[in-house]
């Protein structure tokens, strides 16, 4: 077979000698091209940071949807660091743009936080939340846990958490008055500790009380509010964060969920007066934002501070829905969802959220 090839060869080069010798130019050439080439080694290493694992197991066929359930691959990157890098850097860009826009706009003091027609004709063309929107990327997926109507909160990465810590999952929440189902489903779906705190209602809402035994034991509540000391304020109870995580025995909290109807305006400085920028001990904050007209209503530039201020202690906006409801009830959109990542401003300590 080779002795035919050889042959072919010098058959080839005795009758067509240029073509011979311009196909010899062109193969090393190719191999030039080659060797100089990205390698798949560093190919590799150029896509890795930001590729992305197929949501369903590797194994079986990838045409047959498995059935929801959180034993599979969580998705998300392979390399943590980077996607939470890349994050920032869209924060950034993000932060730049909000102050160009602003700027043209005659500054915070200039601009009200809401419209209608009746201010200067149709008003001004955005909102107070156009002016603070998502832009820090959940590095795993992020899906709405809960009830459907009001009360559900965009999570980011539950599955994962759930997968990566070696303890158990643990979480605040404060403020649950009626409705208790997204905390439900995060016990449902997880081995977490929930720690539920309201001093306007005697326990935790339905979904809890009608769920089973195994649920309800690592469902905790107390009549407590938070507050900026320890005491009793107006006949409640008041505690600081960092007393109830040290009388629960929790030094780092998984999920921090917080809607206190209006309170967390001077709950969050509170929070980062006490632990301080880049410390704040959890991984993500689900927030509820209550700009009624008789709070804040007209001072933009009271509100920027109070988020900048969250900015600043590492908070970063990933994702944000409106209270439909309240903006039926009220005529304004002045209660919205928002889910903070905390980055812990590139503090060692930090949370499995962001940790790789």
């Amino acid at each position: 077979m080779l002795a035919k090839v050889g042959t072919s060869v010098q058959s080839f080069r005795q009758q067509h000698p240029r073509y011979f010798v311009a196909s010899l130019a062109s193969v090393a050439l190719l191999c030039l091209v080659w060797l100089a080439g990205p390698s798949q080694e560093s190919f590799k290493a150029r896509y890795a940071d930001y590729a992305y694992p197929p949501s369903v197991a590797d194994s079986g066929s990838r045409s047959e949807v498995p059935s929801y359930d959180d034993s599979y691959p969580a998705f998300g990157p392979r390399n943590l660091k980077a996607a939470v890098a890349r994050a920032e850097q869209l924060w950034a860009n993000n932060v730049e743009k909000r102050k160009a826009f602003v700027k043209e706009q005659g500054g915070y003091k200039a601009m009200r936080m809401f419209s209608d027609k009746a201010w200067k004709g149709y008003g001004q063309m955005f909102t107070l939340w156009d002016l603070f929107t998502p832009s820090f990327p959940c590095p795993w997926e992020q899906e709405r846990v809960g009830t459907f109507a009001d009360g559900g909160k965009y999570t980011c990465g539950l599955p994962r958490l759930a997968q990566t810590r070696k303890d158990k999952l643990t979480v605040f929440s404060f403020g649950v008055e009626r409705e208790s189902g997204w905390e439900y489903e995060v016990l449902e779906r997880t081995d977490a500790n929930i720690y539920m705190y309201d001093m306007t209602v005697d326990e935790y809402g339905p979904q809890l009380k009608a769920a089973p035994k195994s649920i309800q034991d690592r469902a905790h509540f107390h009549k407590y509010g938070i507050g900026a000391k320890d005491e009793v304020r107006d006949g409640s109870q008041f505690y600081t964060l960092k007393t109830l995580m040290k009388q629960n025995n929790v030094d780092w909290i998984d999920i921090l969920k917080i809607d206190t109807e209006g309170a967390e305006f001077s709950i969050l400085p509170q929070l980062i007066s006490e632990f301080g920028n880049g410390n704040l001990p959890f991984g993500q904050l689900l927030l509820e934002i209550h700009a009624e007209k008789t709070q804040h209503s007209y001072a933009t530039d009271e509100f920027a501070e109070w988020w900048e201020s969250l900015e600043k202690a590492g908070l970063r906006a990933s994702g944000n829905e409106l209270n439909y409801p309240a903006i039926h009830w009220l005529n304004w959109p002045t209660a919205i969802e928002y889910t903070f990542i905390n980055n812990c401003n590139g503090k060692a300590k930090c949370g499995t959220l962001v940790r790789d």
